[in-house]
């Protein structure tokens, strides 16, 4: 009672119903197999898989940047601030645009890009405050991606079991390929690191690629049941149920999908 009113608690319920996340059921093996089929899961984690690789090898290159700009001690650790500084006002910014527009792919997209224009920079520049500036865009094009990509996964499935299904697939490849952003940053490259440089920048490319095809391919279906379905309706907590029990999850015509 002292965390939330009941008020509070209903419009949370509503919320999750509103969501399609009223099955009653623990675990529902349909929508295990569901999941593990559905075209809209590969994007994301193919998508997930582009931003593992150069977000988990972001703190291999940073420290030698703030190096070679002559820091050591406390101040060098103070200097590594700014670029997550520059990322937290970017993540709260694009998330908040996203929701108010109800788009998430293109938002991948415009972070993803931020982060490519920070690669090229680190790539293409030998100046070491261009490099760090590299360094701060490329945190504030990866960083927006985390809540973006685990927010329109939980979007786009309904009915609990396929939805964290869905989001278990998008961290287990996701974290997998994570491994090999530690590996690519060679002491021998040190510090131009082209070679790591070159492939987070590719696999930016690759979100970027990925995310604006799935962003058309669910515009495209969306229209596709705007014009043979009409507007969509708010369904009730009883047909919601029945479109999960029926199998019919994110199938369903009045269910639209986040682009």
């Amino acid at each position: 009672r002292w965390f939330v009113t009941p008020e509070e608690k209903q419009v949370a319920i509503e919320r999750s119903r509103s969501g399609h996340n009223a099955d009653s059921s623990l675990i529902d093996k349909r929508q295990l197999w569901a999941a593990l089929k559905d075209y809209k899961n590969i994007f994301t984690c193919l998508i997930y898989i582009g931003l593992n690789i150069p977000l988990a090898s972001f703190t291999s290159f940073l420290p030698t940047i703030v190096k070679l700009m002559g820091y050591t001690e406390a101040t060098a650790q103070l200097m590594t601030v700014p670029p997550y500084a520059c990322a937290i006002v970017c993540v709260f910014a694009m998330c908040w645009n996203s929701d108010r527009t109800q788009r998430r792919g293109y938002h991948v997209a415009a972070s993803a890009t931020l982060a490519c224009l920070g690669y090229i920079l680190l790539i293409s520049s030998s100046n070491i405050k261009a490099n760090y500036t590299g360094a701060c865009f490329v945190a504030m094009g990866l960083y927006p991606i985390v809540p973006l990509m685990l927010s329109w996964v939980a979007n786009n499935n309904v009915g609990h079991t396929k939805r964290a299904i869905s989001i278990a697939m998008l961290n287990t490849f996701g974290q997998c390929f994570a491994t090999v952003g530690t590996q690519i940053y060679k002491n021998k490259t040190a510090p131009r690191f082209f070679m790591g440089y070159g492939v987070c920048l590719a696999f930016t490319v690759v979100m970027i690629v990925f995310s604006l095809a799935l962003s058309f391919v669910l515009n495209r279906e969306n229209n596709h049941r705007d014009a043979e379905h009409g507007t969509p309706k708010v369904l009730s907590s009883e047909e919601q149920q029945a479109a999960i029990d029926g199998g019919i999850y994110d199938d369903h015509p009045s269910f639209r999908y986040f682009i």
